[in-house]
């Protein structure tokens, strides 16, 4: 087994391993450095130390030192160019598992998604062939796709996720401010087939943390989840909140109400609203 020193340049390798201890260890994975995920060398430094990586589309920078920290295996040529489609773009955890928790989900915005992104093939849309339906046999595949079916039920039964989304008062930031914890959250606001209001809360997390912790709100009510993209049906965790949570007043994230949530790692969560 290798270790992610002994790359050469321009060779990628799939992370198998991340060693270390204590902050060192939970430094790599908050940087993205996880099990699964695709890494490739870009340089080194003039004497050989630092390297440059590009992890997740990104570029990182690792000592020797702590490369030798993280086992790998080489990908060859052919497997490095797939690492490029839709199905790698992801942070990932645990073999091909893809994590497909971006915020664009509940974002404002029409969404576009082209033929097998949803079952996560491997190679680029062609139009001189079909679907790859094959992919399906695979687990993880199978997963992804669940999850993308799901989403479009979120759309069909929710307005709040799409009706008049170019209008301003459809989109209200909660905390836009948390780079620390690297996560958002926002309310939607839509009128359902009812004419009635309709506000769904939203959190992303784009942190490899999973915590239960106090999520601060604006306003008094009832949360009740709707949508987790760490459901085990999607190939995630079950890091779920099964009831319904009523705001405390305690403050958090600036707010003077608060929620006690699960909040697994690389996740969206989505939340329907009732006003108090």
């Amino acid at each position: 087994m290798m270790t992610i020193r002994d790359l050469q340049i321009g060779q990628s390798a799939r992370i198998e391993e991340v060693g270390g201890e204590g902050a060192l260890r939970q430094h790599f994975l908050d940087m993205g450095v996880i099990p699964g995920a695709t890494v490739t060398l870009v340089k080194l430094a003039p004497m050989g130390d630092p390297m440059e990586l590009r992890i997740h589309g990104y570029e990182l920078t690792l000592r020797l030192a702590d490369a030798e920290k993280i086992t790998a295996t080489l990908i060859e040529k052919k497997d490095a160019s797939e690492s490029d489609s839709y199905q790698d773009k992801e942070p990932k955890q645990k073999s091909i598992k893809n994590k497909e928790k971006r915020q664009d989900i509940e974002h404002p915005g029409r969404k576009l998604i082209f033929m097998g992104q949803d079952l996560g093939e491997p190679d680029s849309w062609h139009e001189s062939r079909e679907v790859e339906w094959y992919l399906l046999d695979n687990e993880n595949h199978a997963k992804l796709q669940h999850m993308i079916a799901d989403i479009h039920k979120l759309y069909l039964t929710n307005p709040a996720l799409y009706a008049n989304d170019d209008e301003e008062m459809t989109f209200e930031w909660v905390d836009s401010m948390n780079a620390k914890n690297a996560r958002i959250t926002f309310y939607r606001h839509g009128i359902d087939s009812h004419g009635k209001k309709q506000t769904l809360f939203v959190l992303c997390n784009f942190a490899n943390v999973m915590k239960i912790l106090q999520i601060g709100v604006p306003k008094k009510g009832t949360y009740k989840e709707i949508f987790n993209t760490d459901k085990e049906q999607y190939g995630g965790t079950g890091f779920v909140n099964p009831r319904a949570k009523k705001v405390v007043e305690k403050k958090a994230d600036g707010h003077p109400y608060s929620i006690k949530m699960n909040m697994p790692p690389l996740s969206v969560l989505l939340f329907s609203y009732t006003e108090e």
